[in-house]
């Protein structure tokens, strides 16, 4: 009966940057929803930055059972405080569900000065019961000597299970050998990085590094005894010695051969799916040469060699070790021999590297593992691992340690691909407190039972968007249990890693990348639109997603058992249309990326420096215009004329190009008037769409009933004001389309609004500034104009669209549209066509949100061609007539106006008129 590791405790123990104050490390997997029917997983990784504690976690777990070895004595010695008593409690247990607790007791010895050692320690050993347990270990707080202890563990043995009590190693060691542990994996950690280092070099056949690592210990002294015997015999007797020792030589030599035969037995286990071979090892080509009398002679009379007569043994035995060692990973083999190991590739190379550690440690083990399943003992590598970059290969190393019968634990110094293919991921992290960095441990199951959020607690995300559970949207896919196969996903569904922090940067895999149980594959419950595969995928890649999930190591696994609970954002459509739109902005900068590094490699695609340097010209000259489109953007007054609505842009071009003279003025006072103007409109209307009502307009209308003036400057700033400051637009959402408007309150806009007003209301009144004045006038009413356009530069959001042509299918229930777009400073654009979901009027001026919806402008605009000029102009209501029930209208642009007649209704509906009496 062989043992794994299962859970380890450390209290009170670690050097000052590596304290465990009470911490237990949990190796089991989650499988099991019974405490008592976890099993410890048979592949675990440590992952923490470097200085948070994994090395020494490693090193303390390791020293239980190898406290002989000289750097085992080091950690320990600089784990220990110079009062009181550490502990590393391991727990180990089998497959049948045997458990054996060993612990071990530290203290400081006082009479250090005078001993090599400076650290006392015993053990105990003990089957968990009631009494003892790792979780309810035999010591308190309270103790301070080992006595206190050791007279605890005494006083409750009761039969051969335990506790038993040991002062020395060699009867620990003894003990825990008879219960059936692998000592020969435990007497040196530095034997086992020798393996791990040994592994990892491309020897080609038995040589004395890897003679050293397979023979016993006692086997190699015992030679060097018998040489160094030979060396001083007379000369009658040293007949009989040397065929003595050839016979030694000869068994030594069979030994080496026997263990890697044994272990190429052992190789032809099974993987579970019934495929071929995990791993093979032919020693079929290994052949036993006869020590020859000039070997012989060279033992014994030959120079010593720096290391002296024990190198000269293994120089003998690696000659009579002639042949190469063949190893197979599934249908991929290598021999040792000659240069066919470096023909492949990286990934292949080191997983034969780590078949090759695996073998050499089940040879030091003795091979006690007779079939698949069996359990050897457990593997430390506390190195860089190059698989953890590749989960489908590291899960082929895993595989290959599993079938030879070994646990593994790995450590890693970040988060890597390879850690989806672990069982359990232990992150390890530490906070300073006082003078020591106390280590906190977290231990991540691939399988278990988890639920997202504590009961009564809501997502914050649930405040601002409606949240449904995930699978209402997704249903979860069935995966590949093996590393390899076809891929489980189809057009459409969304494959997640299986791990956080994810495998290569992101959490949405692209289908193929990753197979197997390394990915999770939502099916969506219905077919989503392009839109919404956009906003799920940049949902679940995005911290809103995977912080849910995260504990304070920032680790997760994510599977079905734990995902099933989530709830998750249900977009509407303003959400989906505004996210696509944004996406493909970026899409397209992104082509635009491209092209310009596809002109700049062309250049070195040519023979000919001249017709190059003419092609790489060519080719990017569209790379250059756009970068002078882009730079006008950048600079302010060109991106104010090139994307602000058209009566605005085009005043703004106007005073651009004014002279600093007093129609320069004037001209800044007009655009001012038209910002304010327009914003004034689009404000109502949004308003009126969410059924809020603004005072100002009731005002306006009850002028407009008695015949009187139509909205001025003032009229347009009180209405913006109302919208930026009252109490019904001061709360509405951040989402809300009237949320623009509060820019508009802030001291410095609202300053500079005022400071034109004034100015218009002196300059209508024959009080302007005097022509030596007018220079400075000209220049601050221009500043306070620029700030006023940047505080309404949102407007680009809402484009401003003049319908030519609309027509409505009453059975597809859409609307068809013919549409010119009314941004920048000119009129004359192209037509565009677009589909809407309800009825829009043709020869009308519309504004579009950022969520793709029509707001109509009418009666407060309308768009036409002017009577005067011919020009597309948008104008504004100025005036009404009630005696002629006519309205006429301003353009916005310019002076021009026209009057429009059967305007009642519709400015009745809007607010620009009292309702008419009923009759």
């Amino acid at each position: 009966m062989v043992y794994e590791l299962s859970r380890a405790r450390l209290f009170r123990v670690g050097p000052p940057g590596a304290w465990f104050d009470d911490v237990t490390i949990d190796f089991r997997d989650g499988a099991a929803t019974l405490e008592s029917s976890r099993t410890p997983a048979r592949a675990a990784v440590l992952v923490g930055d470097n200085g948070t504690g994994k090395t020494v976690l490693l090193d303390l777990v390791q020293s239980v059972l190898t406290p002989e070895d000289s750097s085992a004595h080091d950690i320990q010695h600089h784990s220990v405080r110079s009062s009181g008593l550490s502990h590393v409690v391991v727990e180990y247990q089998s497959r049948a569900g045997n458990q054996v607790v060993v612990g071990m007791v530290l203290t400081g010895d006082p009479d250090s000065s005078h001993t090599p050692d400076p650290v006392r320690r015993s053990w105990y050993v003990f089957t968990p019961t009631e009494q003892f347990s790792l979780d309810a270990p035999p010591f308190t707080t309270a103790d301070t000597s080992l006595d206190d202890v050791a007279g605890r563990v005494r006083a409750t043995a009761v039969d051969g299970s335990g506790p038993n009590w040991f002062s020395s190693y060699a009867d620990l060691h003894a003990y825990i050998h008879s219960l059936g542990f692998p000592v020969g994996l435990h007497d040196s950690r530095q034997r086992i990085k020798n393996l791990w280092r040994q592994s990892q070099t491309e020897f080609r056949y038995i040589d004395r590094e890897l003679i050293r690592e397979v023979l016993p210990t006692g086997t190699v002294d015992r030679l060097v005894r018998h040489v160094e015997a030979s060396r001083k015999a007379a000369p009658d007797t040293l007949p009989t010695i040397l065929d003595a020792l050839r016979i030694e030589l000869l068994e030594a030599a069979q030994e080496v051969v026997a263990a890697f035969r044994a272990v190429g037995r052992l190789s032809s286990l099974l993987s579970a799916t019934g495929d071929d071979p995990v791993v093979g090892i032919d020693t079929d080509s290994i052949m036993i040469a006869q020590s020859s009398d000039e070997l012989m002679n060279h033992l014994v009379n030959g120079p010593r060699l720096l290391n002296g007569v024990e190198e000269l043994v293994l120089s003998a035995l690696e000659r009579m070790c002639e042949g190469g060692i063949e190893i197979t990973v599934g249908r991929r083999s290598t021999s040792r021999r000659g240069a066919s190991f470096r023909l492949l590739s990286g990934r292949e190379s080191l997983l034969f590297g780590w078949a090759m550690f695996s073998a050499l440690a089940l040879i030091k083990s003795r091979w006690p593992a007779r079939g698949d399943g069996d359990v050897v003992g457990t593997l430390f590598i506390d190195d860089y691992v190059d698989l953890l970059r590749d989960p489908t290969w590291l899960a082929r190393a895993f595989k290959v340690s599993r079938a030879m019968g070994f646990q593994v634990v790995l450590s890693s110094a970040r988060t890597q691909p390879g850690l989806a293919a672990a069982d359990v991921v232990i992150g390890i992290r530490n906070e300073s407190t006082n003078q020591l960095r106390k280590v906190e441990v977290t231990t991540h199951t691939r399988t278990g039972v988890w639920r997202s959020r504590p009961e009564g607690e809501a997502d914050p995300g649930e405040e601002v968007m409606e949240h449904v559970p995930l699978t209402d949207v997704f249903d979860f896919v069935p995966v590949n249990d093996h590393v390899t196969g076809d891929s489980a996903a189809r057009v459409g569904d969304i494959v997640l890693s299986a791990f956080v922090p994810p495998m290569f940067g992101s959490v949405v895999q692209e289908p193929g990348t990753v197979e197997g149980d390394f990915v999770v594959v939502l099916r969506p419950v219905r077919e989503l639109d392009h839109r919404e595969k956009l906003f799920y995928r940049r949902y679940f890649n995005s911290e809103a997603f995977t912080t849910r999930l995260l504990g304070r190591d920032r680790i997760a696994w994510l599977r079905p058992w734990n995902l099933s609970g989530l709830r998750i954002p249900r977009p509407d459509t303003a959400t989906l249309h505004a996210l696509s739109e944004l996406a493909g902005a970026a899409r397209q900068f992104s082509q635009w990326s491209n092209e310009a590094e596809h002109a700049v490699r062309s250049y070195f695609k040519w023979d000919n420096v001249t017709a190059a340097r003419s092609h790489m010209i060519n080719a990017g000259r569209l790379t250059r215009q756009r970068r002078e489109a882009g730079s006008l953007i950048d600079a302010r007054e060109s991106r104010l004329r090139t994307t602000l609505p058209f009566p605005i842009a085009t005043r703004w071009r106007a005073v651009q190009a004014a002279r600093h003279d007093h129609g320069g003025y004037a001209m800044v006072l007009e655009c001012a008037e038209a910002v304010l103007a327009y914003c004034g409109v689009l404000g109502l209307v949004l308003a009126r769409a969410d059924d809020l009502p603004v005072g100002p307009l009731r005002h306006q209308a009850n002028r407009f009933a008695k015949g009187g003036s139509g909205p001025t400057f003032g009229t347009w700033g009180t209405i913006v004001d109302y919208l930026a400051t009252a109490n019904p637009f001061r709360t509405l959402p951040a989402d809300s389309l009237l949320a623009h408007f509060a820019r508009l309150a802030k001291p410095e806009v609202s300053e500079a609004i005022a400071a034109n007003k004034r100015r218009r209301d002196h300059n209508a009144h024959r009080r302007g500034p005097s022509p030596h004045e007018t220079r400075s006038a000209f220049e601050d009413a221009k500043n306070d104009l620029l700030i006023l356009l940047e505080a309404v530069e949102w407007l680009v959001d809402f484009p401003l669209r003049h319908i030519e042509h609309s027509r409505w299918d009453t059975f597809e229930k859409v609307s068809h549209l013919a549409y010119r777009e009314l941004m920048g400073d000119h009129n004359v654009v192209s037509l565009h066509d677009d589909t809407i979901d309800h009825i829009i009027e043709a020869d009308s001026p519309y504004a579009v949100d950022q969520f793709g919806r029509y707001h109509l402008l009418r009666p407060f605009f309308v768009s036409r061609h002017c009577d005067k000029c011919g020009q597309l102009t948008v104008f504004v209501i100025d005036e009404w007539d009630p005696t002629a029930e006519a309205a006429t209208y301003l353009a916005l642009d310019h002076a021009h106006t026209i009057m429009l007649t059967n305007q009642r209704s519709p400015m009745e509906q809007v607010g620009l008129l009292p309702p008419s009496a009923a009759p």
